[in-house]
């Protein structure tokens, strides 16, 4: 009898998995032809470049070629926006080139041989703004980068100006321990107002920079988590609401990608043990500490191009 039960089980299990992947697949296939662009002059491409001996993808849409060429770096490091783009970026799309990047080690990407650090990292990105200009024979690009990609944004800004055409950044990294203070402030602000005694507890054992104790540049992660937690409960932190925890079946049904690749981009549920990416400090340690040292107001002192910020 218990035999039997757990055959069941056992059968009742295969169903849903298969039934979810049927799911999963269709879904995607009617995402690619629901929003195929048309049109004599469009571009939709997906692009592999050979960088420092990495293959790097560049996602690529537009309804006409002949417009300005925009190109997408997102914050992290290790996140992508690429599965967002189609139900988010539309309307961009009827007046730029939009490309958005997984750089290595993110998507579709290949691991890094060798964790690189910022200025490998934006001398990579010039690499695609190179290869971008001579497909769409442009002289210059529009660079948006959001958090971590603001600041290989604002320093390709700094190191080839002749080759952007404005910069704009969402969200930016422009001090990042100081803007951990300020977030530190805010929440136990809100945790008195609130008198939530669990926040103030926890709040008030991790760093308020989010840097461990007794060092210059690497994260406390476990701060992290607990920071994160509190913006999320308060309501304080509306990059959640587009993040793979609130869009997971927007990441998990990317046209642009295979299952196990939306798997990996997800990080939810059963993927988050099928893909957990083990090297994700490998990947990013040398570039982590750049990031936590940046200082725009002390690096940054001019740009010869149009800036955003946003």
């Amino acid at each position: 009898m218990l035999l039997k039960f757990i055959k069941w089980i056992f059968i009742a299990l295969i169903s849903v998995i298969i039934m979810s992947l049927v799911i999963i697949q269709s879904t995607k296939f009617v995402k690619s032809q629901l929003y195929k662009i048309n049109g004599q002059n469009s571009i939709e491409d997906v692009v592999a470049l050979d960088i420092r001996g990495t293959k790097q993808w560049l996602f690529i849409r537009g309804e006409d070629k002949n417009n300005p060429v925009l190109i997408f770096f997102p914050g992290g490091p290790g996140e992508s926006f690429v599965p967002l783009s189609i139900p988010y970026g539309t309307e961009l799309e009827k007046r730029f080139n939009i490309v958005h990047v997984e750089t290595g080690a993110v998507g579709k990407s290949d691991q890094y041989k060798v964790g690189p650090n910022i200025d490998e990292m934006t001398s990579d990105a010039f690499e695609m703004i190179k290869y971008l200009k001579k497909r769409f024979n442009k002289n210059k690009v529009y660079v948006l980068g959001h958090s971590f990609g603001s600041v290989i944004g604002t320093k390709l800004a700094q190191g080839y100006p002749s080759s952007i055409a404005a910069l704009i950044t969402v969200g930016p990294a422009i001090q990042w321990k100081h803007g951990n203070e300020i977030t530190f402030k805010k929440l136990m602000a809100k945790a008195k107002q609130l008198n939530n005694q669990q926040a103030i507890d926890e709040l008030s054992k991790i760093p308020h920079n989010l840097v461990k104790s007794g060092t210059n540049g690497q994260i406390d992660f476990s701060a992290v988590v607990i920071q994160r937690k509190w913006l999320e409960k308060f309501n304080m932190f509306n990059v959640f609401e587009h993040g793979t925890k609130k869009q997971w079946f927007d990441y998990l049904t990317s046209p642009d990608h295979s299952i196990m690749e939306s798997c990996k981009l997800t990080r939810i549920t059963i993927c988050q043990y099928l893909t957990e990416n083990l090297n994700w400090w490998s990947n990013w340690k040398n570039a982590l500490p750049d990031v936590i040292g940046f200082d725009a107001f002390e690096s940054v002192k001019t740009l010869d191009l149009s800036l955003i910020h946003i």
